[in-house]
C-alpha cells in the first residue's frame, strides 16, 4: 500500500500540477493564489487532495529511502 501511494504521488501529482496547471512553474505566488481562489469549490478540493497526496507520498518515499 505504501508503494502504491508513492507511485501515485510520483506519477499523478507532477502531471496535475506542472502540466495542467502551468502557473505553478512561474514564481508569481500572488497570481497563482488568485487563480486558485477563483476556481470552483470542487476543483479546489481536488487540488488540495492531490497536494496532500504529494506530501504523503514524498514523506513515504523519504521513509522508505532511509
Amino acid at each position: 500500500m505504501l508503494y502504491v501511494l508513492v507511485f501515485l504521488a510520483l506519477i499523478v501529482v507532477p502531471v496535475r500540477f506542472f502540466y495542467l496547471n502551468s502557473y505553478f512553474l512561474n514564481m508569481k505566488l500572488g497570481e497563482a493564489l488568485a487563480i486558485y481562489q477563483a476556481k470552483p469549490g470542487e476543483q479546489k478540493m481536488v487540488d488540495s487532495f492531490l497536494g496532500l497526496l504529494f506530501v504523503i507520498g514524498m514523506a513515504a518515499l523519504a521513509a522508505v529511502a532511509t
